[in-house]
């Protein structure tokens, strides 16, 4: 009885700081706002579209996984809101059930597992691209990618019903959670064992640029080497151009999580020294979800090559501070050159692909049909676009 009265009094508490509501509200906004931008780049995946199949589904779903954090988070912040911004004369009122606790917690935990192991399973997969150099790029079997992605789901529902193992399903509770005072070791090591793993696939990506930059270096000066066909150099250099793009999402997760998920058993571990009241509120102050939510997308669109192309061309009118002058020196980043003439697609294609090792190309860029929308599912373009991203970005070698 002694136990209840407690949470009902930090239940209380909790409805009377305005701070820990102002928390709640700023949070559930941008989580809405981080769903719509993650929702937005389905449709303007312009360097992604280039993937390979496996890559490609791979990401997909790693988007997947934060829409649907970001919504169950959303959801769940938007329902701690209304339910502490609601005056209970009982201050016992404001305690969910154990069961409504799991239910309102548990999806946004598998959300946030999903994504975690999704980063891991696209080092994996390439890693497998590194590997089967020869042949791997040339392949359109999308059997890895299923198996990773369901290896993720089953995991991260695994990880969330292995903390529901000797839940106290009868206890009232302050806060909507999926850990308790049984379980809260496991939840420490389920905290730092996601960290492990952000942490470890953040290092094999770093070593697969490192690698792939140096083999990619080793066949253009040794055209010679055993990896010396056009299939084969466009290979090295397209899986170095995949992991280079997503590379941003493995830094920007790790600096967004890891203050998290170190944050967490820390607090955990600092119990004693805090109120019940405030252990509740620094849980949700040092959850950086929601930045993540907004500056992840946010950074993906600004990496267009149509985003770039026109910033940079909007800045041939800013020269030395000056407004409304065109710079003189400015060039355009694509020129015009008369056509190539007729040609099949497919040999246009691997004329463009020599010109990445042979030199630049003396022609134009012909126009072709390709996938632009959801990562290559609809949508045609031209090459020119194609052309404009790597003039604006190119790889470095």
């Amino acid at each position: 009885m002694d136990e209840l009265e407690d949470m009902c009094q930090t239940a209380a508490n909790l409805a009377a700081t305005e701070y820990y509501k102002i928390v709640l509200i700023v949070k559930c906004i941008a989580f809405a706002i981080g769903t719509m931008l993650f929702f937005s780049l389905f449709f303007v995946q312009g360097s992604y579209s280039f993937f390979h199949p496996n890559a490609r589904l791979l990401l997909i779903m790693n988007q997947v996984w934060a829409i649907c954090g970001c919504a169950t988070y959303a959801i769940l912040d938007g329902y701690n809101y209304w339910r502490f911004s609601t005056h209970y004369s009982n201050p016992c009122d404001y305690l969910v059930s154990a069961q409504l606790s799991v239910a309102m917690r548990a999806p946004s935990d598998i959300c946030l597992y999903g994504q975690t192991l999704s980063i891991l399973m696209l080092a994996i997969e390439r890693i497998i691209a590194t590997v089967r150099i020869r042949s791997y790029e040339s392949s359109t079997s999308t059997l890895i990618a299923w198996i990773m992605i369901v290896a993720e789901i089953v995991i991260a529902v695994s990880w969330v019903l292995l903390m529901l193992v000797d839940y106290p399903w009868s206890e009232m509770k302050v806060s909507c959670t999926v850990s308790s005072k049984k379980t809260a070791n496991r939840f420490q090591i389920m905290m730092l064992t996601m960290e492990a793993v952000e942490i470890f696939a953040l290092l094999l990506f770093i070593g697969l640029y490192r690698f792939n930059r140096a083999r990619c270096k080793f066949i253009v000066k040794t055209p010679t080497s055993g990896i010396n066909s056009l299939t084969a150099r466009y290979q090295v250099r397209e899986n170095l151009r995949a992991v280079s793009l997503i590379m941003p999402y493995i830094v920007i997760h790790v600096l967004c999580f890891s203050s998290t998920l170190i944050a967490q058993p820390v607090n955990t571990y600092l119990n004693i020294q805090r109120s019940p009241t405030q252990f509740i509120i620094f849980i949700e102050v040092f959850n950086f979800f929601e930045f993540y939510a907004i500056s992840m997308p946010a950074f993906v669109l600004l990496r267009q090559p149509f985003v770039v192309y026109t910033i940079k061309q909007l800045q041939q009118y800013f020269p030395h501070g000056g407004l409304g002058r065109k710079s003189e020196g400015a060039k355009p980043l694509v020129q015009q050159v008369p056509p190539l003439g007729a040609s099949q697609e497919g040999d246009i294609y691997f004329i463009q692909l020599k010109g990445l090792f042979d030199g630049p190309l003396s022609q134009t860029q012909p126009k072709f049909h390709g996938n632009f929308r959801f990562y290559g599912l609809k949508r045609d373009f031209n090459a020119k676009r194609m052309a404009m991203a790597h003039t604006i970005a190119p790889l470095p070698l």
